[in-house]
């Protein structure tokens, strides 16, 4: 006995679960930045609040770029401030995510 079946619709319900898909996937990854943006903050040290408050993370067509325009954050990293160890930016994103590339890129 040979049986035979015919199903409409399809691509449209994979594409449907596809979009929700990448949909749950980066309301996942943004709440994960988020929490090591949170983090980041809370690490970064204190003297007039404008490097602990100037955080950014933006989606890339690659990932994120977190970034910190405080001129002085390479200092700040490099343990100039007893309030946080050196490489304070390192370890806490590294707490967070397994980078692809560089973690502190200097401008």
């Amino acid at each position: 006995m040979h049986v035979k079946m015919s199903v409409t619709g399809i691509d449209a319900e994979f594409r449907k679960a596809e979009l929700a898909l990448k949909r749950q996937s980066t309301l996942g990854t943004a709440a994960a930045v988020g929490a090591m943006v949170a983090d980041l903050r809370r690490e970064t040290p204190v003297d007039t609040g404008y490097a602990r408050e100037h955080w950014n993370a933006v989606p890339t067509l690659k990932g994120w770029n977190v970034s910190n325009p405080a001129p002085y954050m390479d200092r700040l990293n490099a343990g100039s401030s007893r309030q946080a160890p050196a490489r304070f930016i390192e370890s806490t994103v590294l707490r967070h995510a397994r980078p692809l590339g560089v973690i502190v890129d200097h401008e």
